[in-house]
């Protein structure tokens, strides 16, 4: 069965505000599209019963996994826990370090950058779009990888799985709406003929992981499973089991929920700001950046869907409609090579999701 989706504004951005310190996830912008070692015929095992993914390292920017055991909240791993959720509001704006937390009020959006984002005369926002005009195969290709590296880290074993598993749903999540992507867009995609499966079993990682029994062996080797089979068509191979398929063009929301998707946005943020927080690392980190900012504007547009909910509410949309233009803004400043621009409007960005949450957070 798919992912259920919050279908209402209590439900979507209820669990947003009330769910949003459980998690804090570090590092899935600037991913490596390194291909891992292994396949389903050379994974190890916490056990010898049971496969895993490779624990061979990718060349990821993410911090490696420990294996030693973290200090816990009811068996939760302490260092999943948000201080002060609401940190993108206070956008210090200082490259190399982590984004200043503040738990204020939202500020008004400087007139200035409300200008800046407009210069970009994009086109009027709707659900219906051309996405091969928004991202370019090669980038989701880059983004699917660097996804399935993500997890690939953690599925080493049992241990590494369990102290993951808050974070998996967001790479299932993740994976599958970009696997769907894939399929719609009109580029060259290696694994284009399987993006659907792609899709079905990314969408499986987020079911199992996001379950009360997530934490079971046999969640675990569901997952890992699942893992492996994508592993394999982005590996050009054949695997020789494939999930059924269903429906061949759904909605987003049927099987991509908004909540984890907006953390893979809010991911997305805070590796700006750590490593495209300054001039020199908005020309060092490029082309990761180009991905992150593609990533942020798909997203963007996926929401304007009826089925997540908000195609009717203006004041939403307003929000959307601010922070899709700030992401084709922040697009063209970097093909530009405009530092000041891309920084202004990365900051009316992050100031129209805290603003947006705080509006929405109880309904």
């Amino acid at each position: 069965m798919p992912l259920s989706i919050a279908s209402t504004r209590t439900a979507a951005f209820g669990t947003l505000l009330s769910a949003i310190t459980l998690f804090t996830i570090a590092g899935c912008g600037g991913g490596s599209s390194d291909t891992p070692e292994t396949t389903k015929g050379d994974s190890t095992t916490a056990s010898t019963s049971s496969k895993s993914a490779s624990s061979e390292p990718t060349n990821s920017e993410s911090e490696p996994q420990s294996n030693a055991g973290p200090k816990t909240i009811d068996g939760i791993p302490y260092d999943v826990f948000f201080d002060r959720p609401l940190e993108v509001a206070a956008d210090a704006r200082t490259g190399g370090t982590a984004p200043a937390l503040a738990a204020t009020q939202p500020t008004e959006t400087p007139e200035t950058t409300t200008d800046a984002a407009s210069d970009t005369e994009p086109e009027p926002a709707s659900a219906d779009v051309s996405w091969s005009e928004l991202i370019t195969a090669e980038l989701i290709n880059e983004e699917v990888r660097a996804l399935r590296n993500e997890m690939q880290s953690r599925l080493t074993n049992m241990g590494a799985y369990r102290r993951s598993v808050l974070e998996l749903p967001v790479f299932g999540s993740a994976i599958a709406f970009f696997g769907e992507l894939g399929s719609r867009h009109d580029g060259d995609i290696p694994w284009k003929e399987n993006a659907n499966h792609i899709r079905v079993l990314g969408a499986k990682i987020a079911e199992i992981t996001s379950s009360s029994t997530a934490q079971n062996r046999n969640s675990y080797d569901e997952v890992n499973d699942a893992y492996l089979t994508i592993n394999e068509i982005l590996n050009n191979n054949s695997p020789a089991e494939l999930p059924e398929i269903e429906e061949e063009t759904p909605s987003f929301a049927t099987f991509a929920d908004m909540f984890y998707l907006m953390k893979r946005m809010e991911r997305g943020q805070q590796w700006m700001q750590t490593n495209a927080g300054s001039e020199s690392g908005f020309n060092d980190k490029a082309p990761t950046l180009s991905r992150e900012i593609a990533a942020m504007i798909v997203l963007t547009q996926a929401y304007y869907e009826e089925d997540y909910g908000y195609a009717d509410d203006e004041e939403f949309l307003g929000y959307l409609n601010t922070l899709r233009d700030s992401g084709l803004g922040m697009q063209k400043a970097l093909e530009e090579k405009d530092f000041g621009k891309y920084d202004e409007l990365r900051s009316t960005a992050n100031q129209q999701c805290t603003q947006c949450h705080s509006v929405f957070k109880n309904g």
